[in-house]
């Protein structure tokens, strides 16, 4: 007569959402059994995995085969009895020695023939490949992930030594309000400079018409003398319209420009955030590139200075500054 142990295994450790649970593979196990009417002399369940050796309720289902207290096993599949080449090889050597007689599972087809052993190693051999496989992976994974850990490392390092301390920011943005209002007052004072100017070319044109109409000046001479005038207006008229549309132009790419370099250190120093980061290293350089396994950049303007001397400080350490003594060096100022 074969008597059955039923067999069931949950590793802990497994993250198939496939495989059932022990309660289940219990209940799967009992159906079928009923199904296909055998005897079974026990349950033995345990939740270790099998890719590697020592599992001890495994351990005693063979012993109790080997004593002769059973002679068949049954379980959900033969990924449930062994991972690993040595406990594979037990149960295929308790069918060699005739110790073993009958396997069943309701998942896989087994015949103890040679077709059925070889089969049977098959899947052995499959699950053992799953494990390595994964194993691989895993593997595969940390080191992928170390990588992005120093890239990202790097990452920071850069845009934290571009960084401009807040208390710096904060005089650089008030000198910027400063000369923004003595830039405006300046460029006022030269628009009604050039307007006089322009004013007073009107006028001399208009003299200048008269006189030609009255035939006091020479056709000749007038048309040069209105080419020379005009000429001269034109180019006041340019220099209004350039002070108007410039004048404050690069007051506002310093502002621009400080409040980005005052933001470096706290993006550098945040956690989990990776895509803002990245946006943000755009804003300090350009050109990144990895020479072994050393990410480089080409600065932009302003930033370069600020990390010409900067040592990237770690995370809680606070902002690093390539800054000289004088917030207002002129090396600092004229970025």
């Amino acid at each position: 007569m074969i008597k059955y142990i039923a067999y069931c295994r949950k590793s802990t450790d497994e993250k198939e959402k496939q495989v059932l649970s022990i309660e289940s593979q219990i209940a799967e196990l009992k159906e079928f059994a009923a199904k296909e009417k055998l005897q079974i002399v026990c349950f033995l369940t345990e939740s270790r995995t099998a890719k590697s050796l020592g599992r001890p309720v495994f351990e005693e289902v063979v012993q109790k085969i080997e004593r002769g207290e059973a002679n068949a096993i049954l379980s959900w599949h033969p990924d449930r009895l062994a991972r690993n080449s040595v406990d594979g090889g037990k149960i295929v050597y308790l069918l060699d020695t005739g110790k073993l007689l009958d396997l069943k599972f309701p998942t896989f087809w087994f015949d103890n023939t040679p077709q059925g052993k070889f089969m049977l190693s098959i899947a052995f051999g499959q699950s053992k490949y799953y494990v390595d496989n994964l194993s691989e992976n895993v593997k595969r994974g940390n080191r992928q992930k170390l990588r992005e850990e120093l890239l990202e490392q790097q990452l920071r390092a850069i845009v934290a030594k571009s960084s401009l301390p807040n208390s710096w920011a904060k005089l650089w943005l008030e000198r910027l309000d400063k000369e923004g209002t003595e830039e405006k007052a300046n460029s006022e004072n030269q628009v009604t400079k050039f307007s006089s100017e322009v004013q007073e070319i009107d006028k001399k044109l208009d003299r200048l018409l008269e006189g030609y109409l009255d035939q006091i000046v020479d056709p000749q001479v007038y048309q040069q003398k209105k080419n020379e005038l005009v000429e001269l207006k034109i180019k006041l008229k340019e220099k209004m319209a350039s002070i108007s549309k410039n004048g404050s132009e690069w007051l506002g790419l310093m502002r621009k420009f400080i409040e980005v370099a005052a933001s470096a250190a706290k993006i550098a120093r945040a956690k989990h955030n990776g895509e803002e980061l990245s946006f943000f290293a755009k804003k300090v350089g350009s050109d990144y590139s990895l020479d072994n396994r050393r990410l480089f950049c080409v600065y932009k303007q302003g930033f370069a200075t600020l990390a010409a001397g900067a040592p990237y400080v770690p995370q809680g350490k606070g902002a690093a500054s390539a800054i000289p003594d004088d917030p207002f060096s002129s090396k600092l100022w004229t970025l």
